[in-house]
């Protein structure tokens, strides 16, 4: 992502993401790419609220948090 475009999907660390098949094993996976700058600045803005921890405030799990950002 920069603010020209961003590319969102997902990363699935299973084997079937990975690949493997088999009859019951398969990973499906929906990603896009935009250049809308509506989208980006939604985009962004909640890229910024998740990495200064805005999210981290509401959540009711830091009892068991391995790394707390607020």
């Amino acid at each position: 992502m920069d603010e020209r475009q961003a590319f969102i999907g997902a990363a699935p660390l299973t084997g079937a993401g990975f690949g493997a098949k088999g009859a019951h094993k398969r990973n499906f996976e929906a990603e896009f790419l935009t250049a809308d700058p509506g989208h980006l600045r939604e985009i962004m803005d909640w890229i910024d609220q998740l990495y200064q921890g805005e999210f981290c405030l509401k959540c009711q799990r830091r009892s068991v948090c391995p790394d707390r950002i607020a």
